[in-house]
């Protein structure tokens, strides 16, 4: 699905009800690279105005690079399934669940690392 600025919500909710929403809560948002999933979340979440509401991004959750991955970052297949520390995605999402505040961690793309000494912190 391609967005433009001004795609309005309502738009969005029902071009995309078939796959994603169900009628009283949005569970996860799924599709390819470039799909425009953050941008169906943000809009989502611009118009709820409800703090409840978060988007955690699987791009946050990538596994540390070791030194030999980095210098070969370009071979490294960041789309597979194994890129991820699935483990703490889903700790982070419990926690999230239950209502207990959260450290995201926050990747930084340049550098192909996460920040050590940085991270969102969503509630609490």
């Amino acid at each position: 699905m391609i967005l433009k600025e001004t795609t309005s919500i309502d738009y969005v909710m029902e071009a995309t009800s078939r796959s994603h929403f169900s009628a009283l809560r949005l569970n996860g948002v799924s599709g390819d690279t470039a799909s425009g999933k953050t941008t169906v979340c943000d809009m989502i979440i611009q118009q709820l105005h409800d703090h409840r509401v978060v988007l955690v991004n699987q791009d946050s959750f990538y596994h540390w690079l070791n030194p030999e991955e980095l210098e070969r970052v370009h071979e490294y297949y960041f789309d597979h399934r194994d890129a991820f520390d699935t483990e703490q995605l889903l700790k982070c999402t419990r926690k999230l669940i239950s209502g207990q505040g959260v450290h995201v961690p926050i990747y930084d793309f340049k550098k192909q690392q996460h920040s050590s000494d940085s991270f969102r912190q969503v509630f609490d």
